[in-house]
């Protein structure tokens, strides 16, 4: 039987061409020989947003091992300090190289990964401060930007690193998410009434360029059957929250002011304007996500548009029925949308001028 994660590293490699990958995925067997493999084999081809994360239950059995190992050495001693860090360090890599290089299994690679990074970080920590990464803020309080900046660009560098060897997509995850707190931490020392656009603007960018990163990724991969497809998928992961939140903090503090938009607890009580400007906004977001194959940005914004639909209900004089009525209309929504995903991304095609943009798109399927 072909290995589907084999010959999607080859595509990626260019070793074979899309087309020949498919051929030989069609010659395994036809669907008289094998019903339940073409049956399975029609709906991963059906899979608008499919990514490798597991491929069998051998992933979470060997996933459950490195976790009893690492909580093992956690717990005895042995990964803590200077040497036990470096000693789990090395042991990690030694992993990555089974479950990444070699056996080519995503879950346990993703668990390797995160922990292999956590500890190059405490090496670092223990190298430059003579603390453990969790004990650096009293050595100058916190948040200190200027303590985290060394820290996290051996980080930065370790996870690069990680996925220059092994190709793991998570690994840019994880890139990205060291990026991410660092900006936070660097903008959180002056943080004040006067800054707060800024800081949203920064938020807004990085996410921004997050998500043209991501995008780069999809347009190489439109068929998405390569990793790149999956490198895009966690660099959205990323992307999104940062450009959903900061659109929607920043509509709000344009419409009601900063003193009533500083908290999840007075946008329960926005104004018809602001309900109103939240669901007119997941309207586009809608369309991009469509637009571009990927819900990430809808799950971003599901808050928001829970707090708009609750507001108009509880406007009704309803609101203790907004409590029960407000999460069955998202969830229908929810579902409704899933179900109609191609049908509303044909509509969309149909009506958007997108032009030559649609090319380098994930085709349209019926």
């Amino acid at each position: 039987m072909l290995n589907k994660d084999v010959l999607a590293d080859a595509v990626s490699k260019g070793i074979i061409e899309p087309e020949q990958a498919d051929a030989l995925k069609q010659m395994e067997g036809s669907p008289a020989q094998h019903p339940e493999l073409a049956q399975k084999a029609q709906l991963d081809a059906e899979d608008d947003e499919g990514f490798r994360f597991i491929s069998g239950f051998n992933d979470i059995f060997l996933a459950l091992g490195v976790v009893m190992v690492l909580y093992g050495m956690s717990f005895s001693g042995f990964g803590t300090g200077l040497t036990g860090h470096a000693i789990t360090a090395v042991i990690l890599w030694g992993l990555a190289e089974i479950f990444a290089s070699w056996l080519k299994r995503s879950l346990p690679s993703m668990i390797v990964a995160g922990a292999f990074i956590y500890h190059i970080l405490s090496l670092a920590s223990f190298y430059l401060f003579g603390e453990e990464i969790f004990d650096i803020q009293t050595l100058s309080g916190w948040p200190s930007s200027n303590v985290y900046l060394p820290l996290f660009a051996i980080g930065i560098i370790a996870a690069l690193v990680f996925y220059a060897r092994f190709k793991l997509p998570f690994a840019l995850f994880l890139t990205g998410l060291q990026i991410i707190a660092l900006i936070v931490l660097k903008i959180a020392e002056n943080l004040d009434e006067g800054s707060i656009s800024f800081v949203i603007l920064t938020l807004f960018m990085t996410g921004l360029a997050l998500f043209v990163l991501a995008m780069w990724f999809d347009t190489s991969d439109r068929l998405r059957q390569t990793r790149l497809s999956d490198n895009a998928f966690w660099l959205h992961l990323l992307a999104s929250p940062l450009i959903v939140h900061s659109i929607m903090w920043q509509s709000a503090i344009w419409i009601i002011g900063f003193d009533r938009a500083n908290s999840l607890r007075d946008l329960e009580f926005i104004a018809p304007t602001l309900a109103g400007v939240v669901l007119v906004i997941f309207i586009v977001l809608m369309s991009i996500a469509l637009i571009i194959d990927r819900r990430a940005m809808l799950v971003s914004s599901l808050l928001y548009v829970s707090l708009a639909v609750t507001y108009f209900i509880t406007q009704q004089g309803n609101s203790l029925g907004a409590a029960s009525f407000t999460p069955i209309l998202i969830g229908a929504a929810i579902i409704s949308l899933g179900v109609g995903w191609r049908p509303l991304r044909q509509f969309l095609f149909t009506i958007l001028p997108l032009g030559s943009i649609e090319a380098s798109l994930p085709p349209l399927k019926s």
